[in-house]
């Protein structure tokens, strides 16, 4: 130790008035270490326990592992071996030493060690105590440390934030007082902006990841041949059904268990494999999480990191995508359903106390009636609104594809089968609504598999192994006669009354009095505004027709009626013989009118030999015949009625 230097140190010791040449701040704090008592001469900085000192580093854990990237690359380029960098936590904890051999045996012999503690109450005023108390860049050299065993030492803080405002910790650049010089505290300015960049960047990663729902990014720094975790969207801990937490520089061993369940995984994460959007699962405490994975290689120069990352998307998220951008949504609500009669108001009221329900519905009804409608409409009502709704009509698939829609299948599994495998509907439809219309056209051994799923709220794809837990609620539809379809041994019973928990009877067009004008007229606005004409109106004669006919299509014969007849028409009115043309009444339209024998009271009276000449024109279609001849359905019935009776007799 230069002489010199030491007494200068002890004639600052010895007089307080000698004390002037110190800074103010340093006379104040020397001042506060005389009344602690501290022994300035033989103090030394105590060691935690290495329980305590690992206890600090993981409290400190973003600080070190971001400090270590940095500091570790200047370590390796730099050429003066008599300068080194430690890095302090808030609590003066030296975390680590950095430097070459010479500056590492320097630091040695003057006690400055890894895990010991500069606070001033332990050791006096020194560079840690004073950058704590500035809260700002600062240095402190020679005889201007309190105790001792700094006297040979020239220190240089900067301080390391960016974490919400919050201190990290301290960057010190340290040298021997002979090494001295003022560019070594832009040095430690320098490293510690550093670090605030890395951690910038990575945080502003992880926050951007993290604004999705069922979104997240996990990266990873592999340039020393293992998985350490980066950073780890918060989103992901969600995922995974795990309590968020600081990971920082974890193996993603820690996080993910790298078992036998998750091999596949981590084949793609150890072979820095690059994939885009493959289905996978992970076991996670015993739970089959469904994703999807897509990774991205990097390496990283300026931080010197070389590693791999992994985005992630939650099947919850694939399910919501698919649902909001497919024709599957769910638009229709009860508030834009048209009805007015008492039969379907009855309905409609039925159909909103069960989506308060999570019993499964069944929907009956002829072909046309809106059971695809009213199912969409349940679904907005539910609780489960904000989920997927996806629809499956039983009728469109064959025997053998009914069942990879349903379940999915793995890549493989069959010839043919897409590479990366396919998601079933049940799985698409998680914590939603599953739709299947026609139920009664699906096949008798899938209506098995259809039961245990409903029973055990898991399955399999085909060709997988591991079982994949839905939440799905079901709503079944058919225009068929269940109950005939059992006793015919097409149709299983205890799925009947699975499925038909709560059993909703929807009423056919005819049965709806007063709705069919009411209808009519909101189909004609939409067709208009959609084919850019003018308003189109029906003929007063057309209005008779629409309202006695008993539409055996129901509603969508209604609609798909005026939007073929506005489609090919330029007129402004629809009238009765353009419903006759479009019905397909054309053949009679060709033929003499059938006029009625008599008048009475202005009425039309019907002879029986028009009844029967009107049947042979209409091909024995009794609906159709009562519009030819003009006349009420009610009417014709009783005019046909006695018509039997009297070739009876």
């Amino acid at each position: 130790m230069n002489d010199l230097l030491r007494d200068k140190w002890m004639t600052l010791h010895q007089e307080e008035s000698n004390r002037l040449e110190l800074r103010e701040e340093l006379q104040i704090m020397w001042k506060e270490d005389d009344q602690n008592h501290i022994d300035f001469k033989n103090v030394l900085p105590p060691k935690l326990a290495p329980s305590a000192y690992q206890k600090s580093k993981q409290h400190s854990r973003k600080l070190y592992v971001y400090a270590n990237s940095v500091i570790k690359n200047l370590e390796k380029t730099s050429k003066n071996d008599q300068i080194g960098v430690a890095i302090f936590d808030n609590e003066g904890c030296l975390l680590k030493l950095y430097g070459k051999g010479s500056f590492l045996t320097w630091a040695h012999a003057h006690h400055i060690e890894v895990g010991s503690i500069w606070r001033s109450d332990k050791i006096g005023t020194n560079i840690f105590s004073l950058g704590s108390k500035l809260n700002k860049r600062t240095s402190l050299i020679g005889p201007e440390n309190y105790p001792k065993f700094l006297l040979d030492t020239a220190c240089y803080l900067a301080h390391v934030g960016l974490d919400n405002g919050i201190k990290l910790g301290s960057v010190v650049v340290m040298t021997s007082y002979d090494e001295r010089s003022p560019y070594l505290s832009n040095l430690a300015m320098t490293i510690s902006r550093l670090i605030e960049l890395q951690m910038f960047w990575l945080d502003i990663t992880e926050i951007s990841t993290g604004i999705i729902e069922g979104y997240g990014i996990i990266s990873l720094d592999q340039s020393n041949g293992e998985n350490r975790i980066l950073t780890m969207s918060k989103e992901v801990f969600h995922i995974l059904g795990l309590r968020s937490r600081s990971v920082h520089y974890e193996f993603l061993e820690a996080v993910i268990p790298d078992s036998d369940e998750n091999s596949e995984f981590f084949t793609i994460v150890n072979e820095k494999k690059i994939v885009n959007d493959i289905n996978i699962h992970l076991n996670i405490n015993g739970m089959q999480i469904g994703l999807t994975i897509s990774t991205y290689a990097f390496k990283e120069n300026k931080f010197h990191m070389d590693g791999l990352i992994i985005a992630i998307n939650s099947i919850k998220r694939i399910n919501t995508l698919l649902s909001k951008y497919s024709v599957n949504t769910a638009r229709m609500t009860f508030n834009e359903i048209l009805g007015k009669s008492d039969a379907f108001l009855t309905t409609i009221d039925k159909c909103k106390v069960a989506s308060k329900s999570s019993s499964q519905i069944l929907l009956l009804g002829e072909s046309g009636v809106g059971k695809d409608i009213l199912a969409q409409a349940i679904h907005n009502e539910s609780h489960r609104r904000f989920q997927p709704f996806v629809a499956l009509n039983c009728a469109s698939f064959s025997k053998e594809l009914i069942s990879s829609e349903l379940f999915g299948y793995e890549e493989g599994a069959f010839t043919g089968a897409k590479k990366g495998g396919n998601i079933g509907k049940f799985e698409m439809a998680n914590q939603g609504t599953l739709f299947l219309d026609e139920i009664g056209d699906m096949p008798l051994d899938l209506q098995a598999f259809l039961l245990r799923v409903l029973e055990e709220k898991s399955f399999m794809k085909i060709g997988g192994n591991t079982p994949i837990n839905v939440d799905v609620h079901i709503i079944a539809a058919t225009n068929k006669d269940l109950k005939k379809l059992i006793w015919q041994g097409l149709f299983r019973e205890d799925l009947f009354y699975r499925l038909g928990i709560v059993r909703i009877h929807i009423p056919p067009l005819r049965q709806r009095s007063g709705d069919v004008i009411l209808l009519a007229t909101s189909f004609m606005e939409q067709i208009c505004k959609r084919h850019q004409r003018a308003e189109i109106n029906l003929s007063d004669s057309a209005k008779a027709f629409i309202t006695s006919y008993d539409w055996p299509g129901n509603v969508r014969e209604l609609q798909n009626m005026l939007e073929g007849i506005i489609s090919t028409q330029r007129s402004d009115l629809i009238t009765r013989e353009d419903i006759n043309r479009y019905l397909a009444f054309d053949d009679v339209l060709e033929q003499p009118m059938i006029r009625p024998s008599r008048v009475r009271d202005g009425m039309h009276i019907v002879e029986s030999c028009d009844i029967e000449e009107a049947l042979r024109l209409c091909n024995n279609n009794r609906t159709r015949t009562a519009a030819y001849l003009g006349i009420s359905r009610r009417t014709f019935y009783r005019r046909l009625s006695a018509l039997n009776k009297s070739q009876k007799k």
